[in-house]
């Protein structure tokens, strides 16, 4: 943080140095320094979009309404084309308690966006959140329909039939994918995620070893020990995780404390020591304290 205020002091026009300033109070918290960046680099360069933005996010976290929508107001006419500052309208209207507005809003750009994938997924998201369910299987549904391999939405589509409890069209689906991409370890991950839904967690530990075997990421591991330990199985579990965590995956704290949570669990209260020890040494700041 020195070396990048020495470097605004030597140069009041340095956006790199401000906008690295205002992520790094952002990170820690401080939301009115990241603010103050933000906006003099909004003073310095009114054309670039990213940083005004940026500033709109640290609004909405901050609850200011009020200034979120002068300052999507006043993009709406800077960049009158922009899908990026439509999309804030509707998250602006949304925290604002707008619901109506907001699902009108993101339904507009639903049946407007053709080109990208990802951001037709982000909108789902935010449909989602005004709970227009019917909305975002329309918006998935069109992703599908234009981008069948981008299994992102495939993910999501899995999702909302599970939370309507349609089991069998879930498991349909994950036959469909799997005959489209047998290689995938995301498949079998969300295959165990429908088992895990159905209650067979034996079933779905067997789908998440495949994942994990295909692809050694923490999500596959901790979804792997979460069902071996839904399954009765929680010996079989933390020697999993741990021997996982032990080879290489020392720095990944999500798994460090499903670890220490699984040896509490077994009264290890030693090991489940040694794990948070490990998390403090990480810079963790956990609530749980043990004696």
């Amino acid at each position: 943080v020195q070396r990048l205020e020495q470097l605004v002091a030597q140069d009041a026009t340095d956006l790199r140095a401000m906008s690295e300033l205002a992520a790094i109070a952002e990170r820690q918290g401080q939301n009115a320094e990241a603010v103050n960046w933000l906006q003099r680099v909004r003073q310095l360069d009114p054309s670039a979009i990213a940083p005004q933005l940026r500033l709109l996010d640290v609004y909405l976290k901050d609850r200011r309404l009020q200034d979120a929508g002068q300052l999507v107001d006043e993009l709406a006419v800077a960049f009158p084309t922009s899908i990026h500052v439509r999309i804030a309208r509707g998250r602006v209207q949304l925290a604002a308690g707008d619901r109506g507005r907001a699902t009108a809003t993101f339904r507009e750009l639903s049946a407007q966006e053709e080109s990208s994938s990802d951001r037709s997924l982000r909108l789902v998201k935010f449909q989602l959140a005004t709970n227009d369910v019917d909305g975002a299987r329309e918006t998935l549904l069109r992703i599908e329909a234009r981008d069948p391999g981008f299994l992102p939405a495939q993910e999501s589509l899995l999702a909302l039939e599970l939370r309507e409890g349609k089991a069998k069209e879930a498991l349909a689906r994950i036959v469909q994918l799997r005959e489209r991409h047998p290689d995938a370890a995301i498949v079998d991950r969300l295959h165990g995620d429908v088992l895990m839904h159905s209650v067979d967690f034996a079933a779905a530990a067997v789908a998440y070893r495949k994942a994990h075997a295909r692809d050694q990421t923490e999500t596959h591991a901790i979804a792997l020990f979460t069902a071996l330990h839904r399954s009765g199985d929680l010996d079989g579990a933390i020697r999993f995780l741990q021997g996982w965590v032990n080879s290489g995956n020392s720095g990944l704290t999500p798994a460090h404390k499903a670890l220490a949570a699984g040896l509490l669990a077994l009264e290890r209260y030693d090991q489940a020591r040694q794990v948070f020890q490990k998390l403090q040494a990480l810079g963790v700041d956990d609530p749980l304290v043990l004696a």
